[in-house]
């Protein structure tokens, strides 16, 4: 039977009435979790894995419920740093740290002849009894050699969508990074989008992409580019989101990266520890760095270097990239038994 959110919403209030003044915010949290179980089966919604998802984050002011339907505010789930660099004319490198609120995390990765790419979240499962949400991805390469990856600034309202599904719509129908800039300005025309920063790379333009709701600016890079969880375009020099680390990985990043000339190089950059004990390898502060990636393509050969966990630490995984003539089953099969902690959709 249909049911509105209005339904939902009385029958949660109707269910933790009588808890609501005496427990802590924490116990506040947990009681609604298991109570909008219950009034979600009394109301006849059984199939709770796709309907709805719940997360508590620890931290400073980031305890927060989200549904899948559109319940509550998210603040503060994502948080990584993402860049690229051209090394020599044939060279060039993207890279992402993605940190989360939970330490550990199993991507969901597309692969076919034509794009791979772990798959970006709505938001992800802290229990047994509901399912992350996937959309778009996280970042990518295509046949063509586009390199492209976003991270997060804002989430909007109901009205805007996942900054995850511009990677992909880049990567299906581009072929380089001014191909892919044009591909973002129709989607954004056509409806407002999360707040994210977009790094592309190809054989011959680096670009960072910030969009926001139905705004975009670009800006080209010749050498380095990077964006961590603001929008220097548009101004700010921290995270609208209040992510507390934003700056100073920003400066961090631009502290290092201007001397990275190897894929070694780049791996210690992103393991670094600039801020005491972490940095842009991040440390819980406020989130962790659960997978950390560098796409690498070098004379027309794309390969994947990936560390499942914080990258100090992690073992990085090397795995060519099976895209256009070298797609096959049996190439398919070797990336998926070799990817990290991971499975190919």
């Amino acid at each position: 039977m249909p049911v509105s959110v209005e339904d939902v919403l009385k029958a949660l209030d109707d269910h933790i009435c009588n808890s609501r003044t005496c427990l802590s915010v924490p116990i506040i949290l947990l009681a609604l979790k298991v109570s909008l179980h219950a009034c979600l089966r009394h109301l006849g919604i059984v199939d709770l894995q796709k309907r709805v998802s719940f997360l508590v984050a620890q931290g400073p002011g980031s305890r927060y419920i989200q549904l899948r339907d559109g319940i509550g505010k998210t603040s503060e789930i994502f948080m990584c740093t993402i860049g690229a660099l051209r090394i020599e004319n044939d060279e060039y490198l993207l890279f992402k740290n993605k940190d989360f609120s939970i330490s550990e995390f199993s991507d969901r990765v597309t692969l076919n002849a034509d794009v791979f790419g772990p798959l970006g979240l709505e938001t992800f499962a802290q229990e047994d009894a509901v399912e992350s949400i996937f959309s778009g991805l996280s970042l990518g390469a295509n046949r063509h050699g586009l390199f492209a990856c976003v991270n997060h600034v804002k989430i909007g309202d109901d009205s805007h969508k996942n900054y995850d599904c511009l990677v992909e719509t880049a990567l299906h129908v581009a072929k380089s990074v001014k191909e892919a800039i044009a591909a973002i300005h129709r989607e954004v025309a056509a409806q407002p989008y999360w707040w994210g920063n977009l790094i592309l790379a190809d054989a011959h333009q680096l670009a960072a992409v910030e969009v926001r709701g139905q705004e975009i600016r670009v800006e080209h890079a010749a050498t380095r580019i990077f964006r961590t969880n603001h929008q220097p375009m548009f101004g700010e020099t921290a995270s609208p989101d209040n992510l507390p680390c934003s700056s100073t990985r920003f400066a961090s990043a631009q502290s290092r990266l201007g001397i990275v000339r190897s894929v070694d190089e780049l791996k210690a950059t992103l393991a670094s520890h600039d801020d005491g004990d972490t940095g842009i390898c991040n440390h819980g502060v406020p989130l962790t760095t659960v997978y950390s990636y560098i796409l690498h393509c070098k004379a027309g050969e794309m390969t994947l270097h990936v560390a499942n966990g914080l990258p100090c630490s992690a073992r990085w995984s090397e795995l060519p990239l099976p895209l256009g003539a070298l797609w096959n089953e049996q190439s398919e099969g070797r990336f998926r038994a070799k990817y990290p902690n991971g499975f190919v959709a």
